[in-house]
């Protein structure tokens, strides 16, 4: 029986050491956010959430808006993707700068309200575990007076 002691102990030891890798898999995602007569969101962000009724179990993923409009997801590290599953997706507008006088108001967001909001944006895509997923996302018409 003791000389099973030690290579236990130095399994105990390792993996304790080592940490478990309790990480979820991710998959990649990319896409671009586009306007309903096919212009792109220049700048903003996407943030993918999966769909958990058990809220600390939700697993958020988000991805800058480029010039173009396109983006690529990242949860744990740069560019790894969302987790597997359902999720509800919100889209925000690019930082509007605001002027250093205050006297007059910032342009209004080219977004509509509704977006900026999972339970109001209406969209929701499904993560493979196999195979593209490309989700290119219509953001509808622009606000009017917006630049």
């Amino acid at each position: 029986m003791k000389h099973l002691l030690l290579p236990c102990a130095l399994a105990l030891v390792t993996t304790f050491l080592t940490g478990c890798d309790n990480k979820v898999k991710t998959y990649p995602v990319t896409g671009t956010v586009k306007f309903t007569d096919g212009k792109p969101l220049a700048g903003g962000t996407v943030e993918f959430r999966s769909v958990n009724s058990d809220v600390a179990k939700q697993v958020n993923a988000r991805g800058e808006i480029g010039a173009d409009g396109k983006y690529q997801l990242t949860t744990f590290n740069p560019n790894d993707g969302a987790i597997a599953g359902e999720h509800q997706v919100c889209v925000f507008p690019p930082s509007r700068d605001t002027p250093g006088n205050f006297s007059s108001e910032p342009p209004p967001s080219p977004l509509q309200r509704k977006f900026l909001a999972y339970e109001t944006s209406g969209l929701k895509y499904t993560v493979q575990t196999t195979g593209p997923n490309v989700y290119d996302i219509d953001v509808g018409q622009k606000v009017p007076g917006s630049p």
